[in-house]
């Protein structure tokens, strides 16, 4: 985990699991599309998808917009979804939809709970090999 920057990145299978911190900066947000990217290749050989839990918006529009930049890159290297567990209000999950759009035509749902969000993605076609907890 990089504290400072208040992300981390886990591989179970074709998911890549980010766990987000609140406290999100322009170098944190760079730092963590660079740790994306550095993913083994071997990640990209089937369809793949992104979990990101307790995603904190404390950092503003910007911020989710340079995330957005990156769904392009990870739509080009085989994104086939992607779900979000939420732990703050309503408008989080407007101010993702809002950064997203231009990346649309990748399935994203929302959840409160991860075992609920890893259930749709293994619905999905995404090998998890993730153990549910509660």
């Amino acid at each position: 985990m990089n504290s400072s920057l208040h992300y981390d990145f886990v591989r179970f299978g074709q998911l890549l699991v980010a766990y987000v911190g609140n406290d999100w900066s322009e170098a944190a947000v760079t730092s963590n599309i660079e740790s994306m990217r550095g993913q083994p290749e071997v990640f990209f050989s089937r369809p793949w998808a992104t979990l990101w839990i307790d995603v904190g918006l404390s950092a503003g529009q910007d911020i989710l917009e340079a995330i957005a930049g990156n769904s392009f890159w990870a739509l080009e290297n085989g994104l086939a979804a992607r779900a979000f567990v939420l732990s703050s209000s309503p408008k989080a999950k407007s101010q993702i939809d809002e950064a997203l759009s231009r990346a649309s035509q990748v399935p994203t749902r929302y959840f409160t709970s991860v075992p609920d969000a890893v259930a749709w993605l293994q619905e999905m076609g995404i090998d998890t090999h993730y153990a549910q907890e509660s």
